[in-house]
């Protein structure tokens, strides 16, 4: 006579292969897709793949994306038995930084087909970096005859060397130094953003960067300027 224990066993084991005997879409593209490091602004596109391993057609019922900026075309809504579905999938990469993660699942009509969750992620760099994000003179006492200084960092991480062919800014109390500059493949370069405290004023303007990268021609850094009297 089975004990207990061999008993509990084959019931397991029955509802094992009856979940994948009703499961009967079965994916071909790996459910993460890594698309590695790539630069800001780029569109990544690929394909999810998946079969019909059962005997009877499956209809797909919907396909949703977790962000607006990913897209999708579903090659077709009924696959039968046998037979490979392909779905395109476009991530708009824009506006974007660092690790990305997005996430497409595939839902179905029958409820016993459990729906498919692809995730795609990767890491996304802008062409150029510049830090930091923000300059701040602030509580800068008037002086006729002195000036404050800060820099600004812009490193090329492209693999071919980019020019600034401008700097402005349209406060008169600011000067930038230098106003044209190279920076090699993979290098950093350093602008001076220079006060003058001439009169007591507040400000919040932009420096404005120019150069000739197709992805990234004007970099605005945002510029708060608190100037007033001597403590």
């Amino acid at each position: 006579m089975p004990s207990r224990f061999q008993l509990f066993v084959v019931l397991i084991s029955i509802s094992v292969i009856g979940l994948l005997q009703a499961q009967n879409i079965r994916p071909i593209t790996p459910e993460t897709i890594e698309f590695g490091r790539l630069p800001e602004g780029r569109t990544v596109e690929g394909d999810i793949r998946f079969t019909n391993a059962g005997s009877v057609p499956v209809q797909i019922e919907r396909v949703q994306a977790s962000c607006g900026c990913t897209t999708t075309k579903i090659e077709k809504m009924t696959v039968v038995s046998g037979d490979t579905a392909s779905i395109h999938y476009a991530v708009r990469t824009q506006g974007f930084r660092g690790v990305v993660r997005k996430t497409i699942t595939v839902f179905f009509t029958d409820p016993k087909e459990k729906e498919l969750e692809f995730v795609i992620k990767g890491t996304l760099y802008s062409d150029l970096e510049v830090t930091p994000s923000f300059i701040d003179f602030q509580d800068v006492a008037i002086d006729m005859n002195s000036t404050v200084t800060q820099k600004v960092t812009v490193k090329n991480q492209t693999e071919k060397p980019v020019q600034i062919t401008a700097v402005r800014s349209n406060s008169d109390l600011l000067t930038v130094s230098p106003g044209k500059i190279s920076i090699p493949a993979g290098q950093s370069q350093v602008i001076q953003v220079t006060l003058k405290p001439l009169r007591a004023t507040t400000q919040d303007t932009d420096l404005w960067i120019e150069t000739d990268s197709s992805s990234m021609p004007k970099i605005a850094i945002p510029v708060f300027i608190q100037v007033g009297a001597k403590k």
